[in-house]
């Protein structure tokens, strides 16, 4: 258990969608805020989870503290030319 989550990555769909869930099925919560493809969070920390979304214009870095409406775009294409994005 990793501060009241005992896991924080889960494909619950296909495509995959990030959750974070304290142990029964019934306590899982989808973190993909609307208008993204598919997520995947990678780390938790402190009530925090981190990984990335995707939606239709690219691939972005992600925060989150728990639910879809706590979602936070932490990719740098405001301050990165479109020309220097790059999908993996």
């Amino acid at each position: 258990m990793v501060n009241g989550f005992n896991e924080q990555y889960l494909f619950i769909n296909e495509p995959p969608q990030a959750c974070v869930w304290t142990g029964t099925a019934d306590s899982v919560v989808n973190l993909s805020p609307a208008g993204v493809w598919s997520s995947e969070a990678h780390g938790v920390r402190d009530g925090i989870q981190v990984g990335w979304t995707e939606a239709t214009d690219g691939v972005y870095a992600a925060l989150w503290r728990g639910t879809a409406d706590s979602y936070t775009d932490k990719s740098l294409r405001e301050r990165i030319p479109p020309r220097h994005w790059t999908r993996w």
